[in-house]
């Protein structure tokens, strides 16, 4: 099996490589040729232990509550000029991406920061 680091773990641009002992000796022997570019430093080692341990001790949430918890952030950034967050809508799982465009037709409120986006 090969876990993606960045996904569900949460941790930082890494996985894991786990099953029979002669498989995970193959993807080893990578590493010195186009696995070479995937290597992960030891920052990235820290950081994906502890985001196991967090993974497997901290309480889970559901995709649901994860919504509820982001909709009052969400809701701030599409009140920003030139910002838009759309929602998840009819999806499975929840992805915000915010984009910024350099004119939009919002009312910009002055108590909103600027944002610069450089063309």
């Amino acid at each position: 099996m090969i876990y993606s680091g960045a996904k569900a773990i949460e941790g930082p641009t890494s996985g894991l490589v786990i099953g029979r002992h002669h498989y995970v000796e193959w993807v080893k022997r990578q590493t010195n040729g186009i696995g070479r570019a995937m290597k992960v430093g030891k920052e990235g080692i820290l950081g994906l232990t502890q985001a196991i341990e967090n993974y497997l001790t901290q309480p889970k949430i559901s995709g649901a509550q994860m919504v509820e918890k982001m909709t009052p952030f969400i809701e701030q950034l599409n009140s920003l000029n030139g910002v838009t967050a759309p929602g998840s809508v009819g999806r499975s799982r929840t992805r915000h991406r915010p984009v910024l465009r350099s004119s939009s037709t919002k009312p910009r409120s002055s108590s909103a920061p600027a944002i610069w986006c450089r063309r």
